[in-house]
């Protein structure tokens, strides 16, 4: 990914993660997908993030800080998904800044990072 603003060259693979139950305790994410800056305007992260029809249970104390799914990539379309934590105060979903959709998502925490923020989660997905 070489980003030069609205003239972006963008090359990559897609990440696909669909229909998963993801179970765990502790102070880490339960879903990741990290990025890694080699240059001033160059990302090695996938091109497209499709995280769709998941269901999510993390248990037990984390940090103050991160969520229970954290996504980067260069946009992204988070769909259908079930998140469940203990602690309602921290994030279900991070988007780390990725330009995307939120739709029908149910999640106990908030959705994060998301520069299309409040419109995604306010109108298209539960949160309780």
């Amino acid at each position: 990914d070489i980003s030069q603003g609205h003239n972006e060259t963008v090359t990559g693979f897609p990440c696909t993660i669909i229909g998963n139950k993801f179970y765990g305790k502790g102070f880490s994410a339960l879903v990741e997908l990290l990025e890694f800056q080699f240059g001033d305007l160059s990302f090695l992260r996938f091109e497209r993030v499709f995280f769709t029809n998941n269901y999510c249970s993390h248990f037990g104390k984390r940090f103050p800080r991160g969520a229970t799914v954290i996504l980067t990539g260069s946009a992204g379309v988070v769909m259908g998904n079930q998140i469940k934590g203990e602690e309602r105060a921290l994030p279900s979903i991070d988007m780390t800044g990725m330009k995307g959709t939120e739709v029908g998502n149910i999640t106990i925490g908030a959705i994060i990072n998301d520069p299309n923020f409040p419109a995604p989660e306010a109108n298209f997905n539960l949160r309780f």
